[in-house]
C-alpha cells in the first residue's frame, strides 16, 4: 500500500506542479505586470526543465540505483519549490520553475522505471496505465485545491503545498525495497550516457513510440496551457470553481487510462492507441467548430476536452512501455530519452500555445491539431520493423 502511494505521488509529481498552479497564473500576470504569454511561460519552462532533468535521473538510476536517486531529486524539488515561493519578480519565479521542472522528472522517470524492473513489458504497461488512471485524480483535484488556495491565501502557498507533496512522497519511499538490477554496472561518463541516448535514438521504434506519447500529451497540454485564460478570462467562471471544469476534463483522461488498462491483455497497445485517435479527433473537429463560430459553449468545450484527454489516457501509458520495452537491460536510461523527447514536445507546444493566444478559442485548437498530427505521424514510424536493441 505504501508503495503504491509512493508511485502515485512519483508519478503524479510532475502533473500535479501544473495543475495545483493554475488558477494562480493569471493572479501572477497582474502582480508581476508581465503578459499573458510569460506567464504561460512558467509552464512551458517547467516542461523544459523537467526535458532535461529526465536525461539525468535514469542512468544516474541504473548506476546507483532508484532509492538514492529518487531521494535526491525530491528533496531538490522541494528546495526549488521554496525558490519559488520566494521569488520577488517573474525572473526569478521562471528560475525557480526551471528548477523545479529539472527536479520534478525524478518521480515519473522512476515510477516508470521501478514498474518496468518489476513487471514484465505486457502487465507493466496493465499497471502504468492502471497508475495513471488513479494518477489522474490527483491533478484533477489539485486545480480546486489551488483555487480555494488562492482565495485564502496568496500564490506563494500554491509552492509551500508542492514541498509538502514531496515530502510524503519521500517518506513513503523509505519503506520500500531497491529494484535496480545493474548497481555499478557501466559507466556514467560522457561517452558512456551519450551512447545510450544514440542507442535509443537508433532504434525507429522507440523514436515513433516517443513521438506519438509526446504528441498526444502536447495536445493535452495545449489547452492546460491557455485554460485559465479561457475558463476564467474568457468564460467568466471564478477562481474558486475553476478547478471543478478541470475535474470533469480529467474524467476523460481516467476512463480512457482505465479501458487501456483493462484491454491491455486482450488488444495490442497499438490498437488502443489507434482506438484512441478515433476520440481524439472528434474532440478536436468539436472544439475547432466551436472556435471557427465562436461559439463560447462551456459545456460543449468541456465535452470536447474530455475526448481528447479520453484519447490522452489511451495512448499515453501503451507509448511509455512500448518505448521502454524495447531495452528492458536499460531501462531507466529508456525512461529518460523518452521523457526528453516527450517532454521537449510538450514545452514547445505549450509554449507556442501560449504566445498565439488572443483571447480567442482559435490559437489553442490549431496547436491541438497540430499535436495530434505530429503523434499520428509517430504512430505510422512504429508500424516499421523495429531495430533490435543493442546486446546487453
Amino acid at each position: 500500500m505504501i508503495e503504491k502511494l509512493m508511485l502515485l505521488l512519483m508519478a503524479a509529481l510532475m502533473a500535479v506542479s501544473t495543475d495545483l498552479y493554475l488558477p494562480a497564473i493569471p493572479t501572477i500576470v497582474q502582480e508581476f505586470g508581465v503578459t499573458e504569454g510569460k506567464g504561460q511561460l512558467s509552464l512551458s519552462i517547467f516542461m523544459a526543465g523537467a526535458a532535461f532533468g529526465q536525461l539525468i535521473y535514469g542512468p544516474l538510476s541504473d548506476f546507483y540505483g532508484r532509492k538514492p536517486i529518487l531521494s535526491s531529486g525530491l528533496w531538490l524539488f522541494i528546495a526549488a519549490s521554496a525558490l519559488c515561493a520566494a521569488s520577488p519578480d517573474m525572473n526569478m519565479l521562471l528560475l525557480g520553475r526551471f528548477l523545479q521542472g529539472l527536479t520534478a522528472a525524478s518521480g515519473p522517470v522512476l515510477a516508470r522505471t521501478i514498474v518496468a524492473d518489476r513487471y514484465p513489458a505486457h502487465e507493466a504497461a496493465s499497471v502504468l496505465a492502471a497508475l495513471s488512471g488513479t494518477m489522474a485524480i490527483v491533478p484533477a483535484i489539485a486545480p480546486i485545491v489551488g483555487g480555494w488556495l488562492l482565495l485564502v491565501f496568496p500564490w506563494q502557498a500554491q509552492f509551500v503545498a508542492l514541498g509538502l507533496i514531496a515530502l510524503v512522497a519521500w517518506s513513503a519511499s523509505l519503506t520500500t525495497a531497491e529494484s535496480c538490477p545493474t548497481i555499478g554496472v557501466g559507466g556514467l561518463g560522457a561517452a558512456e550516457l551519450g551512447g545510450r541516448f544514440v542507442q535509443c535514438l537508433g532504434n525507429r521504434q522507440f523514436v515513433g513510440f516517443a513521438i506519438c506519447g509526446g504528441g498526444a500529451f502536447a495536445a493535452m497540454f495545449c489547452w492546460i496551457s491557455t485554460t485559465a485564460y479561457i475558463v476564467i478570462g474568457l468564460l467568466g467562471v471564478s477562481v474558486e470553481n475553476f478547478g471543478y471544469t478541470f475535474m470533469v476534463i480529467i474524467i476523460g483522461y481516467i476512463t480512457g487510462a482505465r479501458s487501456s488498462s483493462r484491454r491491455v491483455y486482450s488488444q495490442s497497445g497499438i490498437s488502443l492507441i489507434r482506438r484512441g485517435f478515433g476520440f481524439g479527433i472528434a474532440g478536436a473537429l468539436l472544439f475547432l467548430a466551436l472556435a471557427v463560430t465562436r461559439t463560447h459553449s462551456l459545456p460543449l468545450l468541456l465535452i470536447a476536452m474530455m475526448a481528447i484527454f479520453h484519447y490522452g489516457g489511451l495512448t499515453i501509458a501503451n507509448c511509455q512501455m512500448g518505448a521502454i520495452s524495447a531495452f528492458p537491460r536499460q531501462a531507466g536510461s529508456a525512461s529518460s530519452v523518452y521523457g526528453f523527447i516527450q517532454s521537449m514536445i510538450v514545452a514547445i507546444a505549450g509554449a507556442i500555445a501560449g504566445a498565439l493566444y488572443n483571447q480567442t478559442l482559435l490559437p489553442t485548437i490549431l496547436c491541438i491539431i497540430g499535436a495530434i498530427v505530429l503523434s499520428a505521424i509517430g504512430l505510422r514510424m512504429t508500424d516499421e520493423p523495429a531495430t533490435p536493441p543493442p546486446a546487453t
